[in-house]
């Protein structure tokens, strides 16, 4: 759920976790959350999103526009989805 998420986020973004990749690892994991369908990973991204200082406004863009390919939403990601249009 959104703890295991928000366990992931902060091992990617640890500097200690795989030190001299750490650029690598945060890219994979940015690219993975688009991909992600669970409603964990679209609280995270909507999270991520509202603290601008953690992603870029190209990611962004690019998780915005992946929310349409979500193939089986769930009714719970619609208030966290709200959230987003607010932020």
């Amino acid at each position: 759920g959104d703890a295991g998420f928000q366990n992931v986020q902060q091992y990617v973004m640890n500097p200690m976790t795989c030190r001299g990749k750490e650029e690598q690892i945060k890219k994979f994991f940015i690219d993975a959350v688009a991909m992600c369908e669970s409603t964990a990973c679209v609280n995270g991204m909507v999270g991520m999103l509202s603290q601008a200082d953690l992603v870029q406004s190209s990611v962004a863009e690019l998780w915005i526009s992946s929310l349409p390919f979500i193939r089986k939403p769930k009714s719970d990601m619609i208030p966290t989805l709200m959230n987003l249009v607010r932020v």
